[in-house]
């Protein structure tokens, strides 16, 4: 996470569970991430306190863990889905 686009340390580096991130995007005011992978969604909160969030201040020990949102297994079934490929979140 970064503070803005020049910037060449980052703030924090979050957790993840492993797989590539197919796109990445931000609510307006930073206090949400939500990644795209292939076979889920990540959610991950940022904010820390009232005047900050990890875009703007380092988060390191209090770093949130991510939210996974993944279909259910009888939702595949139900749906007829072959193939889990989530494009863009």
């Amino acid at each position: 996470m970064y503070t803005n686009i020049d910037q060449k340390r980052a703030k924090t580096e979050l957790i993840g569970f492993g797989d590539g991130i197919t796109q990445l995007d931000t609510c307006k005011d930073g206090s949400w991430i939500l990644a795209t992978c292939k076979n889920y969604l990540m959610m991950i909160p940022t904010v820390l306190d009232e005047d900050s969030n990890g875009f703007t201040k380092k988060m390191g020990k209090d770093k949130p863990l991510p939210i996974k949102l993944t279909l259910t297994h009888s939702d595949i079934i139900k749906y007829n889905i072959d193939n889990v490929n989530f494009k863009t979140a």
